[in-house]
């Protein structure tokens, strides 16, 4: 008798294809067992429940109640339905048990043990319970079942305990299994589980040597994992320890016994006693793990001894029997039957035995099992339980009749397998094709960029100020201390429909422009996350003093888009450092914008302007006479030994743009609103500008003195700028970025220049020159002195200054 657990609740007990009996628990159900006694007409169940309670049915072995499956009225009922659904006849091999209205239900008067600690697995051998524990030490238990007649705290008390082996590392999530070995002289007035497995007397002592064979001890199989360990019950030594019989990959799934076939050497003799060999068994204990991997043991022929064979079935193996020479198994999904042949010339470290495999059935089965006691003309029957818990019962054998079928639906399998290929690449393609459109839009982007930078022009005499994709430069400081530090804002705005990928990468390139050398550095961020539509985002580069005390500094910023998909063709090679692995990309100009010195103007601290200011103010010899500059890097001070040199701008008539007119104050004049103009890109407020006059510090902390007033010597609306700093670099440096903006804003003076005014500008220059070369001829006979030089120099200059146009 055999038992099906469905839905954790229900135990089904057959007899062959027989249902005997239904049992419902109110509980999970975990594990079960059912045993015999010969000299019994009853057979024993013993139930675990969730709540680690045992209990014992006793099912008397009647004919009734009963369901049997090979009845005519089933077969015109369930096995109508499944032969439509197979499309076959009423001989068809699958059959479909009906459910029985015939329950036993579980109640406490059945329950017999009550453990203390969870319980795993249960089995019964030689009227033993044994109960395997998984507290905090694992042990297996024995109790007495002929002493079981009903509850009593007396059941709990074992009559022997054995401690399991246990791994460095023991997790919860390993596998346990409980199974029992005897051998096949066995006492019959014993109970007995009908899982137990009997082996040959030659094989049990071959392997568990002489002692268990004398002592008939059956052996207890602890299974963790993929290991497999013994342990016999009656032993003559005391602290007897656990023995490893096999270790495999995976873990164990089923552990039954094979006989092992003789192949067929071609000789008319059959296997029988008179066919030479030194061992007649042919049985073997057969090991399967859920990998596949099989370990089979048995006695080589003819030479004797306990030979291992390692054998592959196809995985994963989710249930697995053996019936005389059979092997079989299933997959969750296919069923597979192999006959064991030994082999008569095995190759030297080979295996002794080989398989012959086939598939037998496209089922769904979670567990089987071999009806081997109604054999008919049909031949084995197996006893399934699908995956919905329903039973079926399935042939066996690999009949021509039957395997057309097993084969079809392998063929629909693999066409299966090959419509699921098709399908992967199809997606393939369409995620390629949609990586592509998304390129085809990032170009688009790129196209309008690189035709918007070379037209320009043309793109500003129509108005056309829109653009999908802009990026705005300024400069921030930040003082920590007396220290200043200097940062570059990038700030990249998408104002187009369509969003730019993680292709793309913001490049920014510094040009510095010095007196003798031209220097160039760039910064490159990656768009990893991309920028959606109507999104910005900003990049911060850092300034060092090298772009700082520079006579200007040219930004470019490139927005360059890399792909795999790019050829060669569209791809440009760039000679700067990229934030891409790759230097091939499809660069646009986004901004070109050159940064001046003031960019870099600020409010100084309060007593350096003072002590700037009592300084005299000497114009002309004071160029002559003015040291080597001093960089000041972290302090605003201004040596005392130095003189403020001054300059002066004359400016015309000027218009600045509207959009700047509407953001200046009303009342604010216009040397006021000229000033906010030239020192609307510095790090000061312009919007507190009141005055024309301020005092600003430039990086390396020297103070310069800018004032806006009407000049007085020239009627109209011209101004003049007066510039005021110790250090002659840094004045030079201030008045060309001022003559630069002004040019921007200057209106076309609408006076022509007389002739005669040219001429007598062109004749004092002329007498200046000579003045220039008489010095240079007294400096090189140096028959005067460096004073008289110095002060020829300065008259020389004072009356540059005064020469006008």
């Amino acid at each position: 008798m055999r038992g099906y657990l469905i839905l954790n609740r229900f135990l089904h007990l057959y007899a062959g294809c027989k249902r005997k009996v239904i049992i419902e628990a109110g509980d999970g159900i975990t594990d079960f067992s059912v045993c015999r006694q010969h000299a019994s007409s009853v057979w024993r169940v013993l139930i675990l429940c969730a709540a680690h309670d045992v209990y014992l049915i006793d099912v008397p072995d009647t004919e009734s109640p009963n369901v049997d499956i090979s009845d005519d009225k089933t077969k015109e009922g369930n096995q109508s339905i499944f032969s439509d659904l197979l499309d076959k006849g009423e001989d068809g091999e699958m059959t479909v048990v009906p459910f029985c209205e015939s329950v036993i239900h579980l109640n406490s008067r059945h329950m017999v043990l009550q453990s203390d600690c969870p319980i795993k697995h249960i089995d019964v051998v030689r009227s033993l319970l044994l109960t395997l524990s998984s507290g905090l030490v694992r042990k297996i238990r024995a109790y007495d079942l002929d002493n079981f007649q009903n509850y009593s705290q007396g059941n709990n008390n074992p009559t022997f305990e054995i401690k399991c082996p246990s791994l460095q590392f023991d997790s919860e999530k390993d596998k346990l299994g409980l199974h029992v070995l005897v051998s096949s002289v066995e006492d019959p007035d014993k109970w007995m589980s009908t899982d137990a497995i009997q082996l040959h007397q030659t094989l049990f002592t071959a392997l568990f040597k002489t002692e268990a064979a004398l002592l008939h001890s059956p052996i207890i199989l602890f299974t963790l994992n993929g290991c497999v360990f013994c342990h016999q019950i009656k032993t003559l030594l005391c602290g007897a320890l656990w023995e490893i019989l096999c270790d495999i990959e995976g873990s164990i799934e089923s552990i039954t016994k094979l006989q092992v076939k003789p192949k067929d050497d071609g000789s008319d003799l059959p296997f029988t006693d008179l066919q030479p060999q030194v061992s007649k068994c042919s049985e073997g204990l057969l090991v399967c793990s859920s990998t596949g991997k099989t370990v089979l043991v048995h006695i080589k022929q003819p030479e004797g001894g306990v030979v291992y064979d390692i054998l592959t079935l196809p995985g994963p193996v989710v249930c697995c029997a053996g019936f005389q020479s059979t092997i079989y198994h299933s997959t969750g999904k296919q069923i597979f039957g192999h006959v064991v042949m030994r082999c008569n010339n095995p190759t030297k470290g080979g295996n002794s035995v080989d398989i012959k495999s086939d598939l037998l059935h496209q089922s769904f089965v979670q567990r089987l099992a071999v009806d081997g006691e109604s054999l008919d003309s049909t031949g084995i029957k197996l006893v399934c339980q699908s995956a919905l818990g329903d039973i079926l019962v399935l042939s066996g054998q690999s009949d021509p009749n039957s395997k057309p079928l097993a084969y079809m639906a392998h063929s629909f399998e693999e066409l299966l397998m090959g419509l699921d290929t098709t399908n992967k690449r199809h997606a393939d393609i369409f995620q390629k094709q949609s990586q592509l459109n998304d390129l085809i839009h990032q170009l688009s982007i790129a196209g309008h960029l690189i035709t918007n930078n070379s037209l320009k022009s043309e793109t500003l005499t129509k108005n056309d100020v829109s653009h999908p994709v802009s990026c705005s430069c300024s400069v921030t400081s930040t003082r920590n201390g007396y220290k200043v530090d200097y940062s570059l804002i990038c700030k990249l705005t998408n104002d187009s429909s369509i969003s730019l990928s993680c292709d793309w990468s913001l490049m920014v390139v510094l040009v510095t422009k010095n007196p003798s050398h031209t220097e160039s550095r760039s910064h490159g961020m990656a768009l990893s996350h991309g920028l959606k539509s109507g999104s910005c985002l900003e990049m911060r580069v850092p300034m060092d003093m090298r772009c700082l005390s520079s006579l200007y500094c040219d930004v470019k910023v490139y927005l360059v888009l890399y792909s795999d998909l790019l050829g060669d063709q569209m791809s440009f090679k760039l000679n700067a450092p990229v934030p891409k692995t790759s230097s091939l990309g499809l660069p646009a100009l986004l901004k070109t914008q050159r940064l001046d010195i003031l960019y870099y103007l600020r409010e100084p601290i309060t007593e350096v302007v003072n002590s700037t200011i009592t300084k005299c103010k000497k114009p002309g010899s004071s160029f002559v006479s003015q040291e080597p500059m001093r960089k000041q890097w972290n302090e605003e001070e201004v040596s005392s030994s130095k003189q403020m040199l001054t300059t002066e701008i004359c400016v015309g008539r000027v218009k600045l743009p509207t959009d700047f007119e509407s953001r200046c104050q009303e009342g604010d004049s216009m040397c006021v609103k000229l000033l906010k103009y030239l020192l609307q890109d510095s790090q000061i407020n312009v919007e507190a500008i009141k005055k024309g006059h301020l005092h600003l510090a430039d990086p390396c902390g020297h103070v310069v003195s800018v004032s806006m007033a009407a000049d007085p010597q020239r009627s109209g609306d011209r101004l003049s700028v007066k510039l005021g700093c110790s250090s002659v670099e840094v004045l030079a440096r201030c008045r060309a970025a001022i003559v630069h903006r002004i040019k921007t804003v200057c209106c076309p003076d609408e006076t022509d220049l007389c002739v005669k005014d040219l001429r007598q500008y062109l004749t004092k220059l002329e007498s200046i020159k000579d003045e220039i070369r008489s010095l240079e001829e007294q400096a090189g006979r140096d028959s005067e002195s460096s004073n008289t030089i110095r002060n020829s120099l300065s008259s020389v200059y004072e009356k540059l200054r005064k020469i006008q146009l």
